[in-house]
């Protein structure tokens, strides 16, 4: 059981890293917001919402975060039901 478990949730990380490296979203213009952000800092974005989503999967909670003023990095925080996985403070 401990196993399926674990499994589970490393094929729903695995899940959660496709839907955060596939944004934006191809055919889909980035915001302002967005381009204007250096590479480096979108690698970092995509990391912090990597271990955003792991904690969340080992923890089963949501984690609270900052007001989210990217509209791609709220997408990455965001299941793809569109429902946020943070609660904003």
């Amino acid at each position: 059981m401990l196993h399926l478990l674990q499994t589970q949730r490393i094929a729903s990380l695995f899940d959660a890293e496709q839907h955060i490296y596939s944004i934006p979203q191809s055919g889909t213009m980035p915001s302002p917001h967005w381009v204007k952000l250096t590479h480096e800092r979108r690698v970092i974005l995509r990391q912090q919402a990597i271990a955003i989503w792991k904690r969340y999967l080992d923890e089963e909670r949501i984690v609270p975060h900052p007001s989210i003023m990217i509209p791609e990095y709220r997408l990455m925080l965001t299941h793809p039901d569109g429902e946020l996985i943070v609660e904003e403070i």
